[in-house]
């Protein structure tokens, strides 16, 4: 498909190609977990009943250390219908010293809304020590700023 579009082949591109046939199989939730535990990511992927993809919470360890240095000041956004699930990928950013963003967290979420947003960050409250945190800084987003808006 590359060649045919006149892009060129990399080794990286014939590696993502081998772990998305991979991934394609019928456990595709065993093969994630697999994936997440192989980086020592901390993560949560949660289906329904008829083993649809839901949630998949996902935080490295490098990434904490991030946010227990700068965590002060803490970023959220989200991109949409970025594939063809439509599903949305949710990013939780701090600052560092240089002022360079930096991504301590992952949600991709099957729906946008406000439920599914907060379990994201109940979850990432339940996975990192938020005393550092003073501030939560969003777009205008409503979904966002209303689970925000839940106390605890």
């Amino acid at each position: 498909m590359l060649h045919k579009e006149g892009h060129p082949v990399h080794v990286k591109d014939l590696h993502n190609r081998e772990r998305y046939l991979s991934l394609k199989g019928n456990n595709m939730a065993a093969n994630i977990c697999e994936l997440m535990t192989q980086h020592s990511a901390t993560f949560t992927l949660e289906t329904n009943d008829a083993n649809e993809f839901k949630v998949l919470f996902v935080r490295t360890s490098q990434q904490q250390q991030t946010y227990a240095a700068y965590g002060e000041v803490l970023q959220m956004d989200a991109t949409y219908n970025t594939n063809n699930l439509r599903y949305a990928l949710f990013t939780l950013l701090v600052e560092d010293v240089d002022g360079v963003s930096q991504p301590i967290a992952f949600a991709v979420l099957s729906r946008k809304d406000q439920m599914h947003i907060q379990h994201f960050l109940e979850w990432f409250k339940a996975n990192n020590d938020m005393s550092c945190t003073q501030w939560v800084v969003t777009d205008k987003d409503q979904s966002e700023i209303n689970a925000l808006k839940i106390p605890g």
